[in-house]
């Protein structure tokens, strides 16, 4: 099973004997009413239980601060009840990864997901190719920040060190982003849990995958809701 609410919209992926049936919906900041009902559907189209489940994946992060966490409560909640184990994957890489299988030519794919107002999580993928076996990986080039302005790394892609058609710009597109970068930007793209299935697998297979109570969210500097209160000095969200 693979969870992915890390933005506005639910992606779902239940992989049973090599078919994997999915689920879709734009749901903004609703997650929490409608992940469970989505989630029985896509069992009950399965013919499967959350009881038979062998492995629960869900995006980790970056993201939206409830999203993350809403994906991380459910995937720890049933792997818990099914004693399955869990792949904590990146939401960046998930979102990388969806626009290379969507976009074959993509070389680069430089990831942006929104947190609040214009600070954006911002980080950069690139696909590498085995020369022996011609198995393609995402391996990540920019390491995940939280900005309100343009990296100079990023800068450096606008003034000419991406090839054209190769690069693209994937997430929503903060007011600050060159304009440049801007006609790279691919249209109504969102990490789908369906590129998470094999990943998933491939990390279990490796040892990697973990008990329930370590699938955790990532954390990131800046990364919380809260602020503090000019007049009170105290948190507020």
């Amino acid at each position: 099973l693979c969870i992915e609410t890390s933005g506005p919209h639910c992606s779902l992926a239940l992989a049973v004997d090599g078919h994997i049936y999915h689920r879709e919906e734009l749901l903004q900041r609703t997650h929490n009413q409608y992940l469970l009902p989505l989630l029985d559907e896509l069992f009950s189209e399965a013919g499967i239980t959350p009881m038979q489940l062998e492995l629960v994946s869900f995006g980790c992060g970056p993201g939206s601060f409830t999203g993350v966490r809403i994906a991380a409560a459910a995937a720890q909640a049933i792997a818990t009840a099914s004693e399955a184990k869990v792949v904590p994957l990146s939401s960046a890489w998930i979102l990388a990864a969806t626009a290379f299988i969507e976009h074959p030519e993509l070389q680069q794919v430089i990831c942006l997901i929104a947190s609040r107002g214009q600070a954006f999580y911002i980080s950069a993928y690139r696909r590498v190719t085995d020369p022996t076996t011609g198995a393609q990986t995402y391996q990540q080039s920019e390491v995940d920040e939280l900005v309100d302005q343009p990296p100079a790394w990023l800068l450096s892609q606008d003034k000419g060190a991406g090839s054209k058609g190769k690069t693209a710009i994937a997430g929503k597109l903060p007011t600050w982003l060159p304009e440049s970068l801007q006609v790279q930007a691919l249209d109504l793209l969102y990490p789908r849990a369906t590129v998470m299935v094999s990943e998933a697998q491939s990390q279990h297979l490796a040892g990697d995958s973990v008990a329930a109570q370590y699938g955790l969210p990532q954390y990131f500097a800046g990364d919380s809701p809260w602020r503090k209160s000019h007049k009170s000095g105290k948190a507020t969200g």
